[in-house]
Parts: C-alpha cells; sequence; structure tokens
C-alpha cells in the first residue's frame, strides 16, 4: 500500500511477502505486477525511485509529489486469506477490481470488478480498499469518493459483498463524521496556498473502509480512517517543489463503527450524534464511550483491525493514536459486548519531538496538551 513520504519495496506495489516467524524475515511469496495477474488489458501498477520522489533519510522533510494523487488509488490496498488456507484475496485499486488467489499454485484464479454501490457521481467515484474473508463470506469496503463532481454531497462509504460473482452493499452510509469532503488531488484545494496550506485541506476526512469484522453475535464492526492521514505528514512540505515552508499541526480522523443484522443487510447502530463538550460530531458503538477515542482524544483510529477472543473474552483489536497516553501509539482491545477497553498495548515513540516526526499520527497542540489524530 503506497504511503506518501514512505519508499516502496524493492519489488513494488504488488508485492506479496511472508514472513519466517522465527527469523523475523521477509521473503517475496508473489508479484501481482503483471498482466497475467491483473488482466490483459488492466492498467499495471506505477513505480518510482526514493531518489526520484525525493525521499533521503527517515526524518529529512520531502514533497513526494510522486506520490501525492496516487495514495489510495493505485497498488493494492486489502488483502485477507481463506480459513482454509487455500484462497488469498487482494483488493487491486488501480483497476478497481478484487482479485482471487489460488495460494497452492501462485495464480490468480478470478477477478470481480467492483460495482458501484450507489455512487452519485457515477463509476469514477468508485474506490474499494478494504477485504475481508469473514465466516465463509468475503466483504470490501468501498469509498464514494465525489471526486468526479468534487461535492461533498457525494462522498459516502459502504461494505458490500461478494455474492456469486457481483457484489451488494449491505451497510451504506458508514463514513462516522458529518463533515466528509471529495477526494481531491489538487495540492492546493479548499483555498489553500504555500503560505496557507489550510486546516481544510490537510485536515480533511476522506473516508476510507480499511477493515470489516463480525462478532459472535453477528454485529459487523467497521474500521474508516481518512485517506489524507496517508497523504500528509507533519515536518514535510506540500505536494509542490517551489514550496518549502514545513507542514505543522498535521492530523485526520478515525472511526469503529458498529452495525447490527437487519435481514440480509447491517444498520449502523445510532446516528452522529452533537456532542456539546468540544463541538465535534461523533459516532457511538454500542452507546460506548467513544470506543474510537484513545486517551481522552477523539476520532482516533488508524487502520488494522482483528478480533480474538482467546482471553475468554470477545475483543477487537484497533489501532488507536493514543491507546495508553498522548504521543504513544499502539493497540486497544475493545469489547464488543459494550465497546470498553479490556488491555490496551504501546508500540509507539514516547516523547512529542520523537513522534512527531515518526509516526504517522501526526500532532498538534491543544491547550497544555498535545493531540494525535490518525
Amino acid at each position: 500500500f503506497l504511503r506518501r513520504h514512505a519508499d516502496l519495496s524493492p519489488d513494488g506495489l504488488g508485492a506479496i511477502y511472508e514472513i519466517d516467524v522465527n527469523t523475523k524475515t521477509p521473503t517475496l511469496w508473489m508479484n501481482l505486477n503483471s498482466k497475467t495477474h491483473l488482466g490483459s488489458s488492466a492498467t499495471l501498477f506505477p513505480h518510482e525511485t526514493a531518489a526520484n520522489r525525493g525521499l533521503s533519510s527517515p526524518f529529512a522533510p520531502s514533497h513526494d509529489v510522486w506520490a501525492y494523487s496516487r495514495v489510495a488509488k493505485e497498488g493494492l490496498g486489502g488483502l485477507d486469506i481463506s480459513d482454509d488456507y487455500k484462497t488469498i484475496y487482494a483488493m487491486d485499486l488501480s483497476n478497481r477490481q478484487l482479485l482471487v488467489i489460488d495460494t497452492a499454485s501462485k495464480t490468480v484464479s478470478n477477478r470481480y470488478p467492483i460495482t458501484n454501490p450507489g455512487c452519485d457521481g457515477g463509476a469514477g467515484d468508485v474506490r474499494p480498499f478494504a477485504v475481508d474473508y469473514i465466516k465463509g463470506e468475503v466483504y470490501v469496503g468501498v469509498s464514494c469518493s465525489g471526486e468526479t463532481r468534487q461535492k461533498d454531497s457525494d462522498v459516502n462509504a459502504h461494505v458490500m459483498k461478494l455474492t456469486g460473482s457481483s457484489f451488494t452493499s449491505v451497510v451504506s452510509t458508514a463514513t462516522g463524521f458529518k463533515w466528509e469532503s471529495y477526494w481531491t488531488d489538487e495540492v492546493y484545494a479548499y483555498g489553500s496556498s504555500c503560505n496557507n496550506l489550510s486546516y481544510s485541506l490537510r485536515n480533511a476526512y476522506i473516508p476510507l473502509i480499511t477493515n470489516i469484522e463480525l462478532d459472535n453475535n453477528n454485529n459487523m464492526v467497521i474500521g474508516v480512517t481518512s485517506r489524507n492521514g496517508f497523504r500528509f505528514g507533519e515536518g514535510n512540505y506540500a505536494a509542490d517543489e517551489s514550496c518549502n515552508k514545513l507542514i505543522k499541526g498535521h492530523e485526520s480522523r478515525g472511526f469503529v463503527l458498529n452495525a447490527t443484522p437487519s435481514g440480509s443487510q447491517w444498520n449502523l447502530s445510532s446516528n452522529e450524534l452533537w456532542n456539546t463538550d468540544n463541538g465535534d460530531e461523533k459516532h457511538h458503538y454500542k452507546d460506548g464511550i467513544y470506543a474510537h477515542w484513545g486517551s481522552g482524544t477523539s476520532q482516533t483510529y488508524i487502520g488494522g483491525m482483528a478480533k480474538t477472543d482467546c482471553s475468554g473474552e470477545e475483543v477487537i483489536l484497533t489501532n488507536l493514536m493514543d491507546p495508553l497516553a498522548h504521543e504513544t501509539s499502539g493497540t486497544r482491545y475493545m469489547r464488543t459486548s459494550d465497546a470498553q477497553q479490556e488491555a490496551a498495548q504501546s508500540i509507539g515513540d514516547t516523547t512529542i519531538a520523537t513522534s512527531t516526526a515518526s509516526t504517522r499520527e501526526l500532532t498538534r497542540g491543544v491547550g497544555n496538551s498535545w493531540e494525535k489524530s490518525a
């Protein structure tokens, strides 16, 4: 998956790796970037060197113009494997199709184009990402980008289910936030400029479903983050090589949503609610105290989710910006019964100075504390 300001692996955007759990060494398992795998009429995934993208040492700022328009549009998105380990499902973002891979032969056995879930802007707005194999079924997350007509009102997010050779929408309006913004690749959109890289651009919430799970009661848990979280970085430049003003105070939102089964579909458990404490609109999860919060900081899901009940309590593991304390980054174990924290662990940096430059979740000052949003 392509992220701005981060180099690609030597094998590029089509690479799938396997890791030996003993040696922790990754080796190339398969490279999907060929017309044999993607299809004879498919567009191959792009590639560019770190040097040509202006990427050097880890903390050196970059413009990375090349990646700006390609994030969440090119290469591979979600990846999952069937329960019998015989099939891998990979989302091809460039050609908007789901690839079905036979693990024994390492060949693509099927390709399923992602159908329009109801995007008002038409097929050009269909932007898939998530893919999850759950209880013998395949689910995908699809955003309606609003990019065709450049309208916020065209933005939406859906979960779709593979039925036969086509997809049907089973959850709609899975955005988690009222003020979603349309996808745009303009460097200075929404009235911004080099000297005013405005909040409305760098912090625009652009919904991207990254993960889907079903709990033991068949409730659907949906992880939604923002495309812009992968396109901007604290201490870097705008995607304009003539602008050398460092970006400060970037953040973008992320949510964990819950939907309850209703026939062949799922309904979100609650609508966005106005919270008078801080003036933001947020989505409750099972009436819990904002399950997507970290340590008092809101809207913090950054992508990556799994379900387990190995501890005797069914929990959803979610990557959050502040699972324990500000500027930590890590994973929270949330009970599916009430969305409250069962446990948490930090895997990130412990100081503001270091984490500002080294983590995706980026920081901004809030009074005497710090807020770090996904």
